[in-house]
């Protein structure tokens, strides 16, 4: 979202095409899953919605402050759900330093890759998360 919000208008028409995408595959699949009542699907799309916007500001807010920042947003929607809520379980950093280095050097080659390749060729390529550990 951050990399494609940095080309002006043509970036965040691509950002809203590709959430509506989602929106639209989010209900289609919510569909298919059976005999659902659509007042029940929507509440449940409204809900999944409500924590996609907060994971958005979240990363964001990670993505331009400090790595405790951004280390903080990946705990949250990586990990913290993840746990029995009787469990006291702490942070496995070693995992959380990974995703931190992982997110930070794919922000990075994103920023790096020209405009043209992402929005008009549609060409995003994904670091391994090896080179990660290797580097």
């Amino acid at each position: 979202s951050s990399r494609l919000m940095n080309e002006g208008e043509y970036g965040r028409q691509v950002r809203n095409a590709m959430v509506e995408a989602l929106w639209q595959d989010c209900e289609q699949r919510a569909k298919s899953i059976g005999d659902l009542p659509a007042s029940m699907r929507s509440k449940q799309i409204l809900g999944i919605s409500e924590e996609f916007q907060a994971a958005l500001f979240v990363y964001d807010e990670g993505l331009l402050g400090g790595d405790k920042e951004l280390a903080n947003a990946l705990w949250r929607r990586f990990f913290l759900s993840m746990r029995d809520s009787e469990d006291k379980q702490t942070p496995d950093m070693e995992k959380l330093a990974l995703l931190v280095d992982y997110v930070r050097r794919t922000m990075h080659h994103l920023d790096n890759t020209d405009a043209v390749t992402l929005i008009i060729k549609a060409q995003v390529s994904w670091l391994p998360v090896e080179e990660t550990l290797t580097s």
